[in-house]
């Protein structure tokens, strides 16, 4: 993201991390591909077991810093906004099951079979939580 004032010629980039929901309702869109992911995993009934990391800032947060810093004096600067703290794959099944949803963890070939043998069966989890769509 840019922003140029022209009565002033100053420039300045934003670079955001992943944009999650909103910090205090959890609304967010869903055609990401993150998301759609995880309701896939959740139509499968399982996830990888895998410890990828990624960065979340949460909606809010990140359109909170976008407008203070296009009314801040900065300028010719890049700014990456991002999550202090990362979060893994784990972290996020660990609060689905919290929240009581029911899946397997199964290791990245197990997982993978379970994928293809879905699709194969044509199951409502074969569309990949709506990612042809």
């Amino acid at each position: 993201m840019t922003s140029f004032d022209l009565n002033s010629s100053r420039a300045s980039a934003s670079r955001l991390g992943r944009i999650s929901g909103d910090s205090r309702t959890g609304a967010c869109q869903d055609s990401d591909f993150f998301w759609k992911i995880i309701r896939f995993c959740l139509q499968l009934g399982a996830f990888p077991d895998i410890d990828f990391r990624f960065n979340l800032i949460p909606a809010d947060f990140a359109a909170d810093v976008i407008v203070r810093l296009a009314s801040s004096k900065f300028s010719n600067q890049t700014f990456h906004v991002m999550n202090d703290h990362d979060c893994s794959f784990k972290d996020i099944t660990r609060i689905l099951a919290k929240r009581g949803y029911s899946f397997v963890e199964l290791p990245w070939m197990d997982w993978k079979a379970r994928v293809s043998q879905s699709l194969e069966a044509g199951n409502d989890a074969g569309n990949a939580g709506g990612l042809a769509a």
